[in-house]
């Protein structure tokens, strides 16, 4: 222990502390994770916040009775059991020595306190959560002056259902009881209490099963009893939904949860039909433990609504959808009303909408309503920078006057004062008679070249966001996979984001997935990137927004790693566990 305190006093010391050799390599990091932080080793101030009982829950009611046969076995020996959460905030403890339980108190290893690194430094449980496993550290390993006398040996306890850190199991004596023994002891016990929490999720399966069954027996509509992990469904509603549409319905259960009231819910399903959903939650010992959904068909299902591939005849007979193009919120459906009408006609279209969204592919299903007579020919303003103004204006006003085709100029926004005025002229020359039907595309919220020509297209319509069209990303989760398909927690999640990237980047994200994954298997949770298993909180303001979707960006850019992502976003680690508390960003 004199060796190990030498050895902490040359490493504050320095200027530049190196890790020590005579030190194991995962103190040595953590001593320097605490030193940035600003941790001070005669400076021992745990904060203490109320414990969130309803959060800890879940864990209390798997670790107690584990933690109860741990303390039996321990009877006798000077040591203590703990549990933290995934915070390392303290949730509970067992002590019988009354010298120790004194010892406790005075260093506040005491329910609601923090012992996460960045308050009181190294420490089994901060460590064991920044290591993300198991942490041993005895004596003069501590960073703080007054736990020298301490050691302890803590497992983190995850969720069997999600991977997820839910807390910690820790086992905590004075430095001159310490016993190699500690560890396996304290991974045991952590093994158990993930036990518990799979037989825990058995009972709730029984709890919502024995629901579904007394509302089933009395209606035969389509009756649903569903959590985040369990779904049983009658015959009517199998009938009714498929998988994409459980991933919807998911969701509006998730917002009536969060809602003061839980109203009805008015939802377009994969064959077409709207249904109403009406929502019971379903409660154990005041545990709620899942949610009972009655469902009622309002209109008959259309199986054309959902557009497959390679259909196109289909879609010029009904135009209720766009070839090659698939969605059902209605969002969609006014885009698809708007896009049909105009194709029918002879004037030209402006699309307007945010990066991603699919404008183009909009220009080209309308092509496809209209007959698909003639090329599709796009005309690029982003490719100016290489052909040059009057080369680029040239060509597209040729175009323009040449055959039956259907022309769409791309990113309005990027042509300057002078190539605008050109493509008006050239637009103006072309005949009434003209066999070319003309569609632009422009970017929502860019200026650019858009109020000269804004008169030449009498016709906009605009490409709605993906984040106003959650209804359809199951659909186009489902159209770009194929048949590789997902599990349902994936397109539970992936409804859940924002998608600033729109279209775009769901298909981007897809790719790269289905890149990495080799073998055509399905996409589980724990395959898509961290920030995408986040759901973004519903009701923040744009300045929390913008604060939440800073912290997920600086968390993935650096690899989850909280020191980083902190100065990264220059704030102290602290205020970035405050802030991710806030939000409820769980960052494994």
């Amino acid at each position: 222990m004199d060796d190990q305190r030498l050895t902490r006093e040359r490493f504050f010391s320095s200027a530049e502390p190196e890790p020590p050799v005579s030190v194991r390599g995962a103190i040595a990091k953590s001593w320097q994770r605490s030193q940035l932080s600003g941790v001070q080793p005669d400076g021992f101030a745990p904060p203490y916040a109320i414990p969130d009982t309803e959060h800890e829950h879940r864990l209390l009611r798997a670790t107690r009775p584990v933690l109860q046969r741990l303390g039996e076995q321990l009877s006798g020996c000077s040591t203590a059991v703990v549990v933290a959460d995934a915070r390392a905030q303290i949730a509970d403890r067992w002590v019988e020595d009354d010298q120790l339980e004194r010892q406790l108190d005075r260093i506040m290893l005491a329910t609601g306190f923090s012992y996460s690194e960045d308050h009181v430094g190294t420490n089994a449980i901060g460590t064991a959560l920044e290591q993300g496993g198991s942490a041993t550290v005895a004596g003069g390993e501590h960073f703080a002056d007054v736990l020298q006398g301490m050691a302890c040996a803590a497992a983190p306890v995850h969720d069997p259902r999600t991977g997820r850190v839910l807390g910690l199991i820790d086992v905590t004596a004075m430095h001159r009881d310490f016993s190699p023994l500690m560890l396996p002891l304290v991974l045991q016990a952590a093994a158990n209490v993930e036990q518990r929490l799979v037989d825990e999720a058995s009972v709730d399966e029984r709890v919502l099963l024995a629901r579904f069954l007394q509302a089933a027996r009395r209606t035969r509509r389509p009756v649903v009893s569903m959590n985040d992990h369990v779904l049983i469904e009658n015959p009517a509603a199998a009938e009714l939904l498929d998988a994409t549409d459980h991933a919807v319905l998911w969701e509006e259960v998730r917002r009536a949860r969060e809602a003061p009231t839980a109203p009805d819910a008015t939802l377009q399903i994969g064959h077409g039909g709207a249904i109403t959903a009406r929502f019971w939650p379903v409660v154990d010992g005041g545990q709620l433990v899942g949610e009972l959904v009655m469902l009622d068909p309002q209109t008959p299902p259309r199986s054309s609504l959902r557009t497959r591939p390679g259909n196109p005849g289909a879609a010029r007979s009904a135009p209720t959808h766009l070839p090659l193009l698939v969605g059902r919120s209605s969002a969609w459906a006014e885009t698809v009303a708007k896009a049909a009408h105009y194709a029918q006609g002879r004037g030209r279209v402006l699309l307007e909408g945010h990066p991603g969204v699919g404008k183009l592919a909009v220009a080209r299903a309308m092509h496809e309503l209209r007959g698909g007579d003639g090329v599709f020919v796009v005309r690029d303003a982003a490719d100016i920078a290489t052909e040059g103004v009057a080369a680029w204006t040239e060509h597209t006003a040729a175009v323009l006057a040449g055959p039956p085709a259907t022309v769409t100029i791309q990113h309005l926004e990027l042509l300057d004062a002078t190539a605008a005025q050109k493509l008006a002229q050239a637009i103006d020359r072309m005949a009434d008679q003209s066999e070319v039907w003309l569609a632009a595309t422009i970017t929502t919220g860019v200026l650019g070249a858009r109020a000269p020509l804004r008169d030449r297209f009498p016709n906009t319509m605009v490409v709605p966001p993906l984040r106003q069209r959650a209804d359809d990303v199951p659909v186009l989760i489902e159209h770009l996979l194929g048949k590789r398909g997902c599990a349902p927690e994936v397109l539970s999640a992936l409804v859940g984001q924002q998608w600033p990237g729109n279209v775009r980047e769901l298909r981007e994200v897809l790719h790269f997935l289905c890149m990495e994954r080799e073998g055509g298997a399905p996409l589980r949770l724990t395959d898509l990137p961290p920030e995408y298993r986040l759901r973004r909180p519903r009701g923040l303001t744009l300045l929390e927004q913008a604060e939440f979707n800073a912290i997920v960006d600086a968390l993935s850019a650096c690899r989850g790693n909280k020191l980083h992502a902190a100065k990264r976003l220059g704030i102290s680690r602290s205020s970035l566990y405050r802030k991710m508390g806030a939000f409820e960003i769980h960052w494994a």
